[in-house]
């Protein structure tokens, strides 16, 4: 009545003769419990290999999946179970399987900052290059939450710093609109280019503008490490511009502080100023309506 099978239970708890007989006895291996999981995947997440190599003795596929098209070696990659990983690949386990909304064991483990488990991944050929449905790479969803180990992991691995996803972004555009200032360090360090225009032409910069927490200590780290502080997007505006809009104060002092051009306008023709008192920013109009040394 509660929606566990006794495949699954024996499955969770690691009982593999138990599972070897209840398989030889018919037991459904696709059955699932309240919260989606078969029991193979209940099985790769809590690292039980003797249960893996049961099914796969009773003809069970090592790429089964769950009704949302993961397999075990997502819930193995998605638990951070970095043996678990390697058994399933050394079984024929298809690194590269995409969940039907569209996610990769490496992107989960990616995610959740797993090192091991991605490194375990590469090695077994997961395609560093696949992206979410939201188009980010396994490099920047690490970029956004900060898992530097991770990055590390990639990097090492040979995937360019600066690769970008189908949008154009890299990791450090990822890292600059979270922001996670460890990570942008990390991979200016590796090499990143900070000015590097990516979706819509913004490049990390102009990324700070939409930050009110860190923006202008990521603005800094950006504007140290070399980048343009006066690069247009496609619509020609800065990011001092789009901080005005913002009323982003903190930003709009460090990139006046750092020299940026208060004068440039926009392809609509407003100046920084002028895209302030559009937006109502009164505060971030007055900073910007100060003479430059005043």
């Amino acid at each position: 009545d509660n929606g566990w099978t006794p495949l699954l239970f024996a499955s969770l708890l690691g009982h593999h003769r138990a599972v070897a007989a209840l398989l030889e006895g018919r037991a459904d291996p696709e059955a699932t419990n309240p919260d989606g999981d078969t029991a193979m995947r209940l099985a790769a997440s809590k690292g039980l290999p003797q249960v893996i190599d049961a099914f796969v003795r009773a003809g069970v596929s090592v790429d089964a999946a769950d009704p949302s098209g993961a397999t075990a070696l997502h819930a193995a990659a998605q638990a951070g179970q970095a043996e678990m990983v390697l058994h399933l690949l050394e079984h024929g386990a298809d690194p590269n399987r995409i969940t039907d909304n569209g996610w990769t064991p490496l992107l989960f483990a990616s995610l959740l900052g797993h090192h091991r488990a991605v490194a375990a991944l590469l090695e077994g050929g997961a395609d560093p290059e696949a992206t979410n449905p939201d188009d980010h790479t396994a490099m920047q969803l690490a970029a956004s939450k900060g898992h530097l180990w991770v990055l590390e992991t990639v990097l090492d691995f040979g995937v360019p710093v600066d690769q970008v996803n189908p949008l154009g972004s890299t990791a450090l555009h990822a890292a600059a609109v979270t922001p996670q200032l460890a990570a942008a360090a990390l991979l200016l360090a590796r090499g990143a280019d900070p000015s590097r225009p990516g979706a819509g032409g913004l490049t990390p910069l102009h990324a700070t503008a939409f930050n009110t927490q860190r923006g202008n200590e990521m603005a800094t780290l950006l504007i140290d490490h070399g980048a343009e502080i006066d690069a247009r997007n496609k619509h020609r505006a800065t990011a001092l511009l789009l901080a005005a809009q913002q009323g982003n104060l903190p930003v709009i002092r460090i990139l006046l502080e750092r020299g940026a051009d208060r004068n440039l306008r926009a392809i609509d023709g407003k100046t920084p100023l002028r895209a302030a008192q559009a937006a109502e920013k009164s505060e971030a109009a007055a900073l910007l309506a100060r003479p430059p040394h005043g």
